[in-house]
């Protein structure tokens, strides 16, 4: 917990030089999982939740962390998005919320290209690496900004002197 939170508090730090710097943290839950390999896809049950930072201004996201769902193991991860697009979608009716979607595109290792997908409710992913495609949808939730977060996370330490 004390990593995870010096980690976004760094990734805030370091993309962050102007002042006012408003990132927030977004939380991705997996309820679809799968890959596409020599002509079929598999699909299997979600298997990460992860934690990304959004940088608007910088135009980045920052993945943070993934947590295994099943052993709820947390790994430590430090991937960039760079903001492509930022588009609203959906015409408002029951199902079909108008909402605002990033795409973002970023690399893993050195043949791997991701794509990602963060709507308000939703997020899609997608990774090309080898002679496959993994593929995630699931849920989103936003917390407060990391600036309202560290001014929180300063009063209680203020509080427990």
């Amino acid at each position: 917990m004390k990593l995870r939170r010096l980690l976004e508090a760094a990734v805030v730090i370091v993309f962050c030089t102007a002042p006012k710097c408003p990132a927030q943290i977004l939380i991705a839950t997996e309820t679809e999982n799968g890959v596409y390999s020599d002509g079929k896809y598999e699909s299997s049950p979600p298997e990460y939740i992860s934690r990304f930072v959004l940088l608007e201004k910088e135009k980045t996201i920052v993945r943070t962390e993934l947590v295994r769902i099943k052993t709820g193991a947390v790994i430590a991860d430090g991937n960039e998005y760079k903001i492509l697009t930022q588009e609203f979608i959906g015409d408002g009716s029951p199902g079909h919320p108008k909402q605002r979607v990033l795409t973002a595109v970023g690399t893993s290792g050195t043949t791997a290209v991701e794509m990602l997908q963060i709507g308000e409710t939703f997020f899609n992913y997608c990774k090309s690496s080898f002679a496959a495609f993994f593929t995630a949808h699931g849920t989103i939730k936003r917390s407060i900004s990391s600036e309202e977060n560290i001014k929180k996370l300063l009063k209680e330490r203020k509080q427990h002197k």
